[in-house]
């Protein structure tokens, strides 16, 4: 099946933040000075797939399975700000083929440039 299909598979989203784990996974194991990696949910069942800390650094990472990616796909982290830190910078992961920025601290970020990116930040 082309990566069309995939792409709008209804297990697609799971399958691609899956990958995505997979690589901040392989990231973590493999730096040299290590970070913490968690999910987070609040009461309400607002959550951010992935959110990466080292020291006082905080990076979040949502993971949407969709080409288009805009700042509402972003609305969940500030949510955790308000509970509990400032991010560093955050991220919306998708399909996109461009990294761009959703504002000052959101980018929009291909999934192919996940480990790049992390690796500069964490």
């Amino acid at each position: 099946e082309d990566s069309n299909g995939f792409q709008k598979s209804p297990k697609s989203g799971h399958i691609f933040e899956t990958w995505v784990f997979g690589q901040l996974y392989r990231l973590k194991s493999e730096s040299a000075v290590p970070f913490r990696m968690y999910f987070w949910q609040n009461k309400n069942g607002k959550e951010i797939d992935f959110i990466l800390v080292r020291g006082n650094r905080f990076i979040g990472i949502e993971v949407k399975s969709k080409e288009i990616l805009e700042k509402k796909d972003a609305g969940n982290f500030s949510y955790f700000e308000k509970m509990k830190s400032d991010f560093h910078h955050s991220f919306v992961v998708g399909w996109n083929s461009v990294e761009y920025p959703l504002d000052k601290k959101i980018t929009a970020l291909p999934a192919w440039e996940i480990e790049k990116t992390v690796k500069k930040l964490i």
